[in-house]
Formats: structure tokens, C-alpha cells, sequence
């Protein structure tokens, strides 16, 4: 099965576009990387094979030709372009405009280097060519969390928790400096050669305000997105994230994506994660489905909070007490 880079559903391997939205599908995108052997930049760089495909970017494995050292390039090409005469032509799914497009990708940029950790790729540049833009970056050679999912269906507690952890500490650093990542799910977790766990894909990043009001582009992906991330105008914060890890640890433990934030809201019940796989423990089954509440009050509010919970430190069950209610009943008071 091939995971659509726009909503998230599930299509055959054999698929060139979505049953469910239409976007294009990444066996079919990949015909749209640039080929091996490219150069970008007056030459200062060229493209080897493509490392991975997201929903706004594709990712190369490069060379910097002066240094003689790799890097990754990531290269602005959402699943509305076209590649037509070597330069990117936006389609109707641009929606705010390329020009506003490109600048969310830039500010994505500099949003992952203000943040200094092991976990998060620094970056070197970022300039426009072609139409569309790049960001040259530290390259991490290794397999998506998504792509060990592929091969072993699900993983070991022990393995899925060191994953996380790690994951969550790269997500810590960039919350110290007011910056959300938004789109963390086992596709965006790269698990290096050496077993660190890379935090990737930074152009849904966004700055916050703690306790303010903050308007952010709509964009995310279900199962993986708390109800307030649908929103364009809220208090975002760390729960955020905090959401999206405990949606990616469900997946790694159970194999399946949890159901969308907007399918609880009208009733569809979150599975305990134990229920799927009884091997879980009680303290990880209680500390995802805590990063999980529908209410941001109900969730960890930060990192370590939520971490210090798979060892069962954090009560999780007295804020379990505190969940939201049934639905409809918000309504009525």
C-alpha cells in the first residue's frame, strides 16, 4: 500500500493517484524528480538518487562540489506541480499562491536552524532556481520509521520507546525555541545508520506564542493531527506535537494509524493501543493515550512530561479523569 503525501490514505502500490482526493502518489511522483547527475546552483551542487517524498518536497542525496562533502537537498515540489521544461509550474492546489508557498518553505528553513541538535539536520543554504526553491542540508543516510513499519508490520516496545524518546528530545529543542514542527509520523522520523533517530521535513514548521493567539497555515496530516491543528487561528503549543508523538509511537506499536482527530470528535472511539497488542505495557498504553486526548488541557504539555510518563512517573490516570467529554456535551453547557 502507498500513503498519500496529501491526506494521509491508504491506496495499491499500483496507484498513480488518490481514490480519495486525487493527489498524485509517490511511485507516480517519483517520475517528477530531477535526474541523477543534475547540477543546481551554478554548479555548486549535484543531485544523486532520491532519498524520500513528502507531501511539498523531495528529498536528494548530493554532493557539494567545492567542499567534496555529501549533503541532502531538499527541493520545494508539492504534490499540485509539474515539472514543464526543467522549471516547476504550480497547480490549482496552491491555494495561497506559489509566491506565498515558497516563503512558507524558506521560513520552514530557517525555523529547523534556529534549533542546534543531533536529532535535527543543520542547515547550510537555501535559494530559488527553476521556479521553486532548495534548502541544502546535513545529510542522515538511513530508513523512515515508515519504512521499518513496511518491513516488520510493527516493532518491539523496547525499540519504538528508545524511537520516540529520541524523537522526542530532537521536537524539545525546537519547542525551547518557540518553534512547532506539525507534521511529526513515522514517515518524518529517520533512523540513521548509527540508530539516532533525525527529525525531518520542515516545511510545515511554525512559530508559536505561549498563551497567545497564533494564525498558521492549515496543513497536516489525519491520524497524526490533534482537532486544534485544523484550526487556522488558536493557541498552539507543545501539545501539538505532543499529540503527533504519541499518534506515532500508537502506529509503531500497533501497526495502524490512528483514527483522525475530526472522526473522534463525532464519535468514532480512539482503540487503546494495549487492545491491538497486548504485549504493551500498562504505563506506555496509559502515556499514549494521555499525549492523545482530544483536549490540549488532557495532554502533557511538554516533552519531558510526556517521556517521564512511559516509566509510569507522570499520573497519568488522574488527567485521564480530566478528558473531554462525550461529544455534544460541550455544547450544552
Amino acid at each position: 500500500m502507498s500513503s498519500c503525501p496529501a491526506c494521509g490514505t491508504q491506496n495499491p502500490d499500483v496507484a498513480q493517484a488518490c481514490a480519495a482526493c486525487g493527489a498524485g502518489l509517490p511511485k507516480a511522483l517519483q517520475l517528477e524528480a530531477l535526474a541523477l547527475g543534475s547540477v543546481l546552483y551554478h554548479g555548486a551542487y549535484r543531485l544523486g538518487r532520491v532519498l524520500g517524498r513528502g507531501g511539498f518536497t523531495i528529498t536528494y542525496m548530493a554532493s557539494d562540489v567545492a567542499l567534496r562533502r555529501p549533503v541532502g537537498v531538499a527541493e520545494l515540489f508539492p504534490y499540485f506541480c509539474t515539472r514543464v521544461d526543467g522549471k516547476v509550474v504550480a497547480g490549482p492546489g496552491s491555494g495561497e499562491g506559489w509566491g506565498e508557498c515558497k516563503l512558507r518553505f524558506q521560513g520552514g528553513a530557517m525555523l529547523q536552524a534556529r534549533a542546534a541538535h543531533p536529532g535535527i539536520p543543520r542547515v547550510f543554504t537555501y535559494f530559488e532556481e527553476s521556479n521553486t526553491a532548495f534548502v541544502v542540508m546535513e545529510l542522515f543516510r538511513g530508513q523512515t520509521l515508515e519504512g521499518v513499519l513496511e518491513e516488520r508490520e510493527s516493532v518491539l516496545e523496547a525499540d519504538a520507546l528508545n524511537w520516540i524518546r529520541q524523537a522526542g528530545e530532537a521536537l524539545h529543542a525546537l519547542h525551547q525555541v518557540n518553534v512547532l514542527h506539525r507534521d511529526c509520523k513515522p514517515a518524518n522520523l529517520l533512523l540513521n545508520s548509527e540508530g539516532r533517530v533525525v527529525l525531518c521535513d520542515f516545511s510545515n514548521a511554525a512559530e508559536f506564542a505561549t498563551g497567545a493567539e497564533t494564525e498558521m497555515f492549515c496543513c497536516l496530516t489525519p491520524g497524526y493531527a490533534p482537532m486544534e491543528q485544523y484550526c487556522q487561528r488558536a493557541r498552539f503549543g507543545p501539545p501539538v506535537d505532543i499529540y503527533a508523538l504519541g499518534a506515532s509511537l500508537y502506529h509503531l506499536l500497533t501497526g495502524c494509524v490512528p483514527v483522525a482527530a475530526t472522526d473522534r470528535l463525532n464519535g468514532v472511539s480512539l482503540i487503546a493501543p494495549s487492545s491491538l497488542n497486548p504485549r504493551i505495557s500498562k504505563s506506555t498504553n496509559d502515556a499514549i493515550m494521555w499525549a492523545m486526548e482530544t483536549r490540549v488541557p488532557s495532554r502533557p504539555q511538554n516533552i519531558p512530561e510526556f517521556l517521564l510518563a512511559f516509566e509510569g512517573v507522570a499520573d497519568c490516570s488522574a488527567v485521564a479523569k480530566q478528558a473531554a467529554p462525550p461529544v455534544g456535551e460541550e455544547s450544552k453547557k
